[in-house]
């Protein structure tokens, strides 16, 4: 029924159904009326079947899309970095319908596997534990352009692929810089996927975006970690300063039981304190004495607000008051008590 003129194989109309569908409903349209309406009929029928393929064939590229996106937000889902190095290749491998996926690092102009989900069994048994060596890119001329270009292209290269066929690859960019390559085998049929390209494009773009994500996790772990142990250590360094060692020492000091030793004449003598408390615990007493909160004991003696409220807690068991107020009463009884009921 078509044009003789034209030359048509049978591989042609086999892999463009809708085209020859066309085609024939041309050719027989074009016949007169009277001629066989049977033929009219025909027509109209495969050009019915050619608009049902075409529904059919856009139906199945947006469910293809659907699988890469469904398996770009499975994976950044994943907060947990060897959780998305174990399902990452699997994951690829369900949104292409393979049998297989693998990811691979590119370093210093080398091709070197990172990571492989293999269901058929077709990368078992190779002499490298884990399935491939490193092999310099100038080795694989397709691997080598995609990371020049940033396209998805299909490769051949014997090196890789001499068992399994062909197979498509695309370049993951991470921070700007590929850094790897998605590699999925290429299915029979191809050349009727026109979309193909441009989905492993898509989804190695949107691999890049997670690793990079997991990079800066990464590093921002590592610097939180390690903020934290200086914050540690200087705490840890300012409580022994505090505790350990006198940050002021007064030099020439005449009278010891008059005057404490950061310099502050004490309220008045009390020997019931001052033979109890140490001597940081007098200076922190007197100031308490004097009015002072714990910020301004702290701004005066060097030390830090927890430095000061640890002292006052252990003047106050020391002597049982229950709180500020009790704790200066205390001081300011003992120091008014006379010399012969000091002796009693």
């Amino acid at each position: 029924m078509l044009d003789p003129a034209v030359p048509a194989s049978v591989r042609e109309h086999v892999t463009q159904p809708t085209g020859a569908l066309h085609d024939a409903a041309r050719a027989i349209a074009s016949y007169p009326v009277d001629h066989d309406r049977r033929l009219l009929e025909l027509a109209a029928e495969a050009l019915a079947l050619g608009e049902e393929w075409d529904r059919h064939f856009h139906q199945a590229r947006l469910h293809a899309r659907d699988q890469v996106a469904e398996c770009l937000a499975q994976l950044r889902s994943l907060r947990d970095e060897s959780e998305l190095s174990n399902q990452i290749c699997p994951a690829i491998a369900q949104a292409f319908g393979a049998q297989w996926a693998l990811i691979a690092r590119i370093h210093k102009d080398t091709w070197s596997q990172w990571r492989l989900y293999d269901a058929s069994g077709q990368f078992h048994g190779r002499e490298e534990p884990d399935g491939f060596g490193t092999v310099p890119l100038a080795q694989l001329p397709a691997e080598a352009e995609a990371v020049r270009t940033g396209l998805a292209l299909s490769s051949t290269s014997r090196s890789l692929w001499a068992e399994t066929g062909r197979v498509r690859v695309a370049p993951i960019p991470v921070a700007g810089r590929v850094t790897a390559l998605v590699h999925v085998p290429e299915p029979a049929r191809s050349h009727e996927d026109d979309d193909l390209n441009e989905r492993l494009e898509t989804c190695a773009i949107g691999l890049g975006r997670i690793l990079e994500r997991e990079l800066l996790y990464e590093r921002f772990r590592s610097q939180r970690s390690r903020v934290r142990t200086s914050l540690a250590a200087i705490e840890s360094t300012m409580t022994s300063l505090d505790t350990g060692v006198d940050l002021v020492r007064l030099v020439g000091r005449e009278h010891a039981d008059t005057v404490s030793e950061v310099g502050l004449p004490l309220v008045g003598p009390s020997p019931a304190f001052d033979n109890v408390l140490t001597s940081r615990e007098r200076d922190v007493m007197t100031l308490v004495v004097l009015g002072r909160d714990n910020t301004a004991i702290a701004h005066q003696l060097a030390i830090t607000t927890n430095t000061v409220k640890s002292h006052i807690r252990n003047i106050m068991r020391k002597f049982g008051a229950v709180n500020r107020t009790e704790l200066i009463s205390l001081h300011q009884a003992a120091t008014h008590l006379e010399p012969s009921a000091t002796r009693c």
